[in-house]
């Protein structure tokens, strides 16, 4: 990549793609830069961290413009490395534009972008709180060179989860006591994080349970069973999924209901939440 700062008043500036053990500019600096195949973009002026290549996803703070590679479970703004930028040291990050960043293997094109245990590398694998907000991949990875991908970034930033886009599906279940198998469609990829059932009358004669599953593989933890003793209308029980619980786009989620006894159970109410 050959960007070429276009802001006047930083002529003689320091370029984009290196880095200085000295500090050239005001930590926090924002400038446009073009580049003859990526075009425009948007880059900040940080100081470096330990390990820091060419393509490194980062968090920065904008207390002391420190950087910190990317990981799982983060918070904060992100930015893409454009030099090897190693503690002790000054560089640009792109933060808007067609960005070069690293990916794990199998990273596919036009997919969401996660943070991921491997500091500084995302991938496309759905980690419910680890989503990069405003990022989007631009090919898959192995271009343009092993190890990185293409993105399109604008001013992207993750929450760990802390605001969330779940969605939630329902269905109602017009008699427990009648055993059968429901489905929901999920309009949205993401991560079933929750089940949540609430009775509209007391259960007859046998615990109630519903199992939830994605095809034919059941979801671990996806089990919410209504106990019959003291049952009453406004119950409420749930089940917190912890695998298998991965959907994509229009998949159907199926519940197979068993138990109940005889004699018309009540009405179920079933909410699932899936998280993106």
């Amino acid at each position: 990549m050959a960007y070429v700062i276009q802001n006047a008043a930083l002529a003689g500036a320091q370029p984009i793609a290196v880095a200085d053990t000295t500090q050239r500019h005001t930590l926090g600096t924002v400038v446009s830069a073009v580049d003859p195949t990526y075009g425009a973009g948007e880059f900040i002026y940080l100081q470096g961290a330990a390990t820091t290549a060419v393509g490194s996803w980062v968090t920065y703070y904008e207390d002391d413009w420190t950087t910190a590679l990317l990981a799982a479970d983060a918070v904060g703004r992100v930015a893409v490395a454009m030099s090897a930028n190693v503690a002790s040291s000054y560089g640009w990050y792109q933060i808007k534009g067609k960005a070069v960043g690293k990916a794990l293997t199998g990273y596919a094109d036009n997919a969401a972008v996660y943070a991921t245990a491997t500091a500084g590398s995302v991938d496309d694998a759905v980690v419910a709180g680890d989503l990069v907000m405003n990022a989007l991949g631009a090919s898959a990875v192995g271009t343009p060179s092993t190890g990185l991908a293409e993105f399109e970034i604008d001013r992207p930033y993750t929450l760990d989860g802390k605001v969330t886009n779940d969605y939630m599906v329902s269905l109602d279940i017009a008699d427990g006591s009648a055993e059968a198998v429901y489905y929901l469609v999920c309009p949205h990829a993401g991560t079933i994080s929750k089940i949540w059932t609430v009775i509209d009358g007391a259960v007859s004669t046998a615990d109630i349970t519903i199992t939830a599953a994605v095809g034919v593989t059941a979801v671990t933890n996806g089990v919410v069973t209504i106990a019959t003793a003291s049952s009453a209308a406004g119950d409420i029980d749930s089940a917190t999924p912890t695998a298998a619980n991965t959907v994509t786009a229009g998949q159907a989620v199926n519940f197979t209901v068993t138990g109940g006894g005889a004699g018309g159970s009540p009405r179920i109410h079933l909410v699932m939440v899936v998280s993106r």
